[in-house]
């Protein structure tokens, strides 16, 4: 029940306050809002929604989602990118990537933000079998994390592009037949 629609023309005598507008449907009415925190003061082109939001504007692409944007705004999101007018959005969700037509300059892709949680481990942990990773794990100060195998019986982790394994001074990793 949530819609965003984004403008690209407005002159340089009315400041560009509102660049992305947020609608929220709710008992028959839709309440728009500003969802502009962070961007520059020049036309978004286009927006779309794919683990977050991405907006193509004349200075390149920029990234929010609604857990960092009270806090951080829009970020620029220039891995892979080039800073340029940025006329089209689209994402393969097949190879995780986003890809920006930019105008006079051709078609750029790079591999697109996940909206990745992270845990961080309360207490000692260990993983005895294969498993996916597919978040941020942080090992803090005092806690061990274990990946045990066997001669017999080796583990596999695999991670996928935005999941890892962060250890904190202090914190251990231990690895035995992985």
């Amino acid at each position: 029940n949530v819609i965003y629609v984004t403008m690209s023309d407005f002159s340089f005598t009315t400041p560009a306050t509102e660049r992305v507008m947020k609608g929220v449907y709710n008992a028959g009415t839709i309440t728009w809002s500003d969802f502009s925190n962070g961007l520059p003061e020049l036309p978004i082109n286009c927006i779309i929604n794919h683990n977050g939001l991405y907006v193509g504007t004349d200075a390149g692409v920029y990234y929010t989602n609604e857990k960092i944007y009270p806090s951080q705004g829009w970020i620029c999101f220039n891995n892979n990118l080039p800073q340029g007018v940025v006329s089209d959005l689209k994402v393969n969700k097949c190879d995780n990537e986003i890809y920006a037509t930019l105008f006079g300059r051709g078609v750029y892709k790079s591999k697109i933000q996940t909206d990745q949680s992270e845990s961080v481990l309360a207490s000692n942990v260990t993983i005895t079998q294969s498993a996916t990773i597919s978040e941020k794990i942080v090992v803090p100060n005092g806690k061990t994390l274990t990946i045990q195998g066997t001669s017999t019986a080796p583990i596999t982790l695999e991670f996928l592009s935005y999941g890892n394994i962060k250890v904190m001074p202090g914190g251990k990793l231990v690895v035995n037949y992985a």
